[in-house]
């Protein structure tokens, strides 16, 4: 939903044309969207599962005690994650917004609907190119849409995958926003 003005040709010159730089205006979209609703889900989110909790009510005739269930905390779900799973999984979240936030730029109408169909599209090729490439490579090990990867280790405690998806969920916002912060400097009026 990022840079709504886009959507006609009229709202575009007219929000190009308004005074700032382009690196403002991208900023703009981008703290509205990051900056300032993530926290605000974040915060809606504990706040439903405290309404949840404090709906239940405790039956004795079953023996079930509401006060038994433990509150909600955002630090429970990450800590059983070594620092580097957490990191990459912060630069996953961020990865995921930059895809959607380059997405918004590049089309003009139903911009959310097409980058996840054109994101859907682009992992199940490459899904196909591994099972394709599992085929060929290990005819005897594959059987219908099963992938085979030989992994081995990089490091005592990193294997090939591992790092493979450290890199490419951690890092492709590095490609992403600039992309996004280019293809926006391209709509000048």
């Amino acid at each position: 939903t990022s840079f709504p003005a886009f959507t006609n040709q009229i709202k575009t010159g007219n929000y190009l044309m308004a005074p700032g730089s382009n690196l403002e205006k991208f900023l703009v979209q981008f703290a509205i969207r990051i900056v300032i609703l993530i926290p605000l889900a974040m915060l809606l989110f504990w706040l439903g599962t405290r309404l949840a909790k404090a709906s239940i009510i405790s039956d004795p005739a079953i023996g079930f005690d509401a006060s038994a269930i433990p509150d909600f905390h955002f630090e429970g779900l990450f800590h059983q994650l070594k620092s580097i799973d957490k990191l990459t999984l912060y630069g996953t979240f961020i990865s995921v917004i930059s895809i959607l936030f380059c997405g918004s730029v590049f089309f003009k109408r139903f911009a959310l609907i097409k980058t996840l169909i054109l994101t859907a599209l682009m992992v199940g090729a490459v899904i196909l190119t591994f099972v394709l490439l599992s085929h060929l490579f290990y005819p005897a090990d594959t059987h219908g849409f099963d992938i085979k990867l030989k992994t081995y280790r990089i490091t005592e405690n990193l294997f090939n995958v591992q790092l493979a998806a450290y890199l490419l969920g951690g890092l492709s916002w590095l490609f992403f926003l600039p992309l996004a912060y280019f293809k926006l400097k391209e709509k000048e009026v």
